[in-house]
């Protein structure tokens, strides 16, 4: 949450990474590097700071494109696939916050 001061609005420091973020998704070239330059922004903007993202192949499995956070997150998982059946399990199996989970 950024913190919007006493006259509501947001300083213009807390806009700096959102604006480096979106400025390397526009200037990325092909699917791969544009979810890197989004799972990137995601760490540099938010508190999250481990960040796989997953493309669904033509056969549905899923394929590790990008990881942002530590270099075993990396190794462990780019370039992986997994079966979309496991993720819909696992995701069935998790705590429903709305529609996440």
């Amino acid at each position: 949450m950024v913190d919007k001061g006493t006259d509501g609005h947001i300083p213009l420091s807390a806009l700096r990474p959102v604006h480096r973020a979106i400025t390397s998704v526009n200037a990325a070239a092909g699917l791969d590097a544009t979810m890197q330059a989004i799972a990137d922004g995601v760490v540099a903007c938010t508190p999250f700071q481990q960040i796989a993202v997953n493309v669904t192949q033509e056969n549905g499995d899923l394929r590790c494109c990008a990881t942002a956070g530590s270099e075993e997150l990396r190794a462990a998982l780019l370039g992986g696939t997994c079966e979309r059946k496991a993720v819909e399990w696992m995701l069935e199996a998790g705590e429903a916050w709305g529609s996440l989970r």
